[in-house]
């Protein structure tokens, strides 16, 4: 019999959901159930969650796919991000992927005639029949090990940021951290002030925030960390957790927290907090040499992490479906 994975959709809980993208080494609040409700809650998306199985009905990978059916007029789009998942531990053969994506296509592409775009973790390096390699460069990003000691982590830091952290550690800043609903609407509000001046461009919408909170399980609110002194709101970070993972969400800096180093005390008190409750990785969240800001990216490069890049963007669909949708995207993402 020839090998071939079929799409299926999944129709059980969101624990169920969650319990069976943390099979895979790789999962990411992108994949995670709490981040397609909110998504879909926040408008224009609607979530679709697909299991792939094997002919022996074995599931092998998972994947959440946002899908919009008019992304264009007359165009609906399939989009997956950081996906699919492998049940796995050890890396994909290249037939699994080669596989798994053509199952993707099959459901969206072929079947309801999407244009599906992928943004995957493994590549083969190869042509993969019915898809084209854009020129969009993966998801980048930057990790810090936890399990080592906190001393270690320290000594990694930048010079530079790690004396401006020392300043701030004198300083007398106040932090408030938790995952509480008060710390979260305290960082909720310096946030919301923080788009009010830079602009919405400037960070995640509050209203998906609010809706993400709303969906994640209790012990995974966002935990939220905020720095104040003398009763003056310096600035904020949300941390999201999945798996063994923390990732830095969101954060934000009034212009009186960027005078005396209130982001490096904000976002070393969350790695050694998720040090404390024993994640084994942070995520830094976005470190892009084209998309990420130069000063944010320099702020996070100094942090001492292990940077990590994944491959190019695929796309399924018609040469000039593609070329539309293509036009679209890019301009989205340059706005």
């Amino acid at each position: 019999m020839k090998a071939e994975y079929k799409a299926r959709v999944f129709k059980k809980s969101s624990g169920t959901w969650d319990e069976l993208v943390a099979k895979s080494p790789h999962v990411s609040l992108l994949q995670t159930w709490a981040f397609g409700e909110a998504k879909q809650a926040s408008g224009g998306w609607s979530v679709e969650r697909i299991v792939l199985s094997d002919n022996n009905q074995n599931p092998v990978a998972a994947v959440q796919v946002m899908v919009k059916t008019k992304f264009l007029k007359w165009i609906g789009m399939a989009w997956v991000n950081r996906g699919p998942l492998f049940l796995q531990q050890d890396p994909p053969t290249d037939t699994q992927i080669d596989l798994a994506l053509g199952a993707l296509r099959q459901f969206y592409n072929c079947d309801r005639g999407l244009y599906l775009r992928v943004a995957p973790i493994y590549h083969t390096g190869s042509e993969i029949t019915g898809y084209s390699l854009t020129n969009t460069l993966g998801w980048a990003s930057a990790y810090i090990d936890l399990t080592r000691d906190e001393a270690e982590i320290r000594q990694s830091l930048n010079g530079k940021w790690r004396n401006a952290l020392v300043r701030a550690e004198r300083s007398g800043i106040s932090l408030l951290n938790g995952s509480s609903p008060e710390v979260f609407d305290h960082f909720l509000d310096g946030h919301q002030r923080h788009l009010s001046v830079m602009g919405e461009q400037a960070g995640l919408a509050s209203v998906f925030l609010k809706n993400l909170q709303q969906d994640l399980p209790t012990e995974r609110k966002l935990y939220c960390f905020t720095a104040s002194i003398d009763g003056d709101y310096l600035g904020g970070v949300a941390i999201i957790r999945y798996g063994d993972t923390a990732e830095y969400l969101a954060g934000h800096n009034m212009s009186g927290g960027r005078s005396i180093n209130a982001g490096q005390l904000l976002l070393w008190a969350a790695i050694i907090t998720m040090k404390n409750l024993c994640y084994i990785r942070f995520d830094l969240g976005g470190m892009d040499d084209v998309h990420t800001p130069k000063g944010i990216l320099r702020f996070k490069q100094r942090v001492g992490g292990k940077p990590y890049r994944l491959p190019n963007e695929l796309e399924s669909g018609s040469g000039l479906i593609n070329w539309l949708i293509r036009q679209q995207i890019e301009r989205k993402r340059n706005i």
